[in-house]
């Protein structure tokens, strides 16, 4: 996979530009690893288990973007995967 150019911004955050003024934040493309301080399910909505794989106390995983909140009122990270995946952020170190 080939990246374009990487910038610092004026606040100190690392992004990808894409056109003269148009950038991407490196974190939502690459992601930031998490420590699980509990074991976690994967859900696919706020109440909705993708499938029933436990994701590991101790397991580092990668996930992108700011926490998304759905209706429920819970706060996710999305994990990846062309399938919606999400992870509570209260799993999270």
């Amino acid at each position: 996979m080939v990246y374009p150019e990487t910038v610092r911004l004026t606040d100190g955050v690392l992004a990808y530009k894409l056109t003269d003024n148009q950038y991407v934040l490196a974190a939502n493309i690459d992601g930031t690893l998490r420590k699980l301080k509990h074991n976690a399910y994967v859900y696919q909505t706020g109440s909705k288990r993708a499938n029933h794989r436990l994701l590991r106390k101790g397991r580092y995983i990668r996930t992108y973007g700011a926490p998304y909140q759905f209706k429920n009122g819970k706060l996710y990270y999305r994990i990846g995967g062309p399938k919606k995946q999400y992870v509570k952020v209260r799993n999270f170190k």
